[in-house]
């Protein structure tokens, strides 16, 4: 584990509260994580016994909640953004993962069109929402989207480069479903990174 942390320069390790047994787990990876920091770090990658050493950087274990990663798990946005034959249980560390660096994407890809098949609809928002109507409920739901994708703002660039916050673009203004997928092929097809927004409408 602690090769692990080192190759890959880990920052932050999730935890899912999913069970008793993950309080043990928690606390060995802080430990772990305690041990690589107080290891000295070359300075020079090129010279490891070298002279010249710095402390590592350390890594966070936190707690992460599980009630998005385990609906994106059962969502057909799942099975279009991951290999269809990828176990739930890596579905959900994934997801938790990714919720953890930007959890509006992450909550957007639990979105769907259709009611049925919209995972956004069994997030626990209030206790009486099973009581409203589930399409009202789902507009309701798509108006806040809209504006909240629209007052952060997006990296269309980002978005871009990965699928799974491809799930932002449909909610900015002007666009949907349609015309969002149209923009990523198109500036794909360009083969490089878009600088202004001029490029865009052109």
């Amino acid at each position: 584990m602690i090769e692990f942390l080192e190759q890959q320069s880990v920052d932050l390790i999730v935890v899912a509260a999913n069970s008793l047994r993950a309080i043990d787990l928690k606390r060995s990876l802080e430990d772990i994580a305690a041990e690589l920091k107080n290891r000295e770090a070359p300075i020079d990658d090129d010279d490891p016994k070298g002279k010249n050493y710095s402390q590592r950087k350390e890594a966070f274990v936190i707690w992460g909640s599980t009630e998005v990663p385990k609906l994106f798990s059962l969502s057909h946005n799942s099975q279009r953004i991951l290999m269809k034959n990828t176990q739930q249980m890596l579905k959900q560390a994934i997801s938790l993962a990714r919720y953890e660096q930007d959890p509006l994407a992450e909550i957007l890809n639990l979105w769907s069109p259709i009611t049925a098949e919209n995972q956004a609809l069994a997030l626990n928002l209030d206790p009486m929402q099973k009581l409203i109507n589930q399409s009202k409920l789902a507009d309701g739901l798509e108006e806040v989207n809209i504006q909240v994708v629209n007052d952060i703002g997006i990296d269309i660039n980002l978005i871009v480069d990965h699928d799974h916050l491809h799930s932002l673009l449909p909610f900015v203004s002007g666009l949907g479903p349609r015309k969002a997928k149209d923009l990523i092929s198109k500036i794909k097809s360009l083969g490089r990174k878009i600088w202004t927004r001029a490029e865009i409408f052109k």
